[in-house]
């Protein structure tokens, strides 16, 4: 029996950056945060697509499934952590980052 092809291409580390920096632009301007790939959070978030980024307010760690994800979980997970991104020092929920998502670069995030 043939395997079926898949449905999802990955894309590479540079479109994930385009990606982020273009959610930056639409509410800070400038080239906003770095992504760093991270192995750590594959490995210990590999049940819960949402915990495959963090960030530690200079940098965006993400997992390299994160590369395999659909466009729109992609968008919300890095417009979430651009969210904590922006609140960093100051206490916070994830609520919270969702809600900058939201009003600061212009996504619900919804996952």
């Amino acid at each position: 029996m043939a395997q079926r092809p898949s449905l999802l291409r990955p894309i590479s580390p540079g479109q994930l950056q385009a990606e982020l920096s273009s959610i930056w632009r639409r509410g800070r301007g400038g080239s906003g945060p770095r992504l760093v790939p991270s192995k750590k959070l594959s490995r210990t978030n590999a049940r819960n697509p949402r915990r495959f980024a963090e960030t530690d307010g200079r940098d965006i760690f993400v997992a390299p499934e994160l590369l395999l994800l659909p466009k729109d979980l992609r968008t919300g997970l890095l417009a979430h952590e651009c969210g904590h991104f922006v609140l960093w020092g100051v206490e916070h929920s994830e609520a919270d980052a969702d809600r900058m998502a939201r009003e600061v670069f212009g996504v619900v995030v919804s996952y």
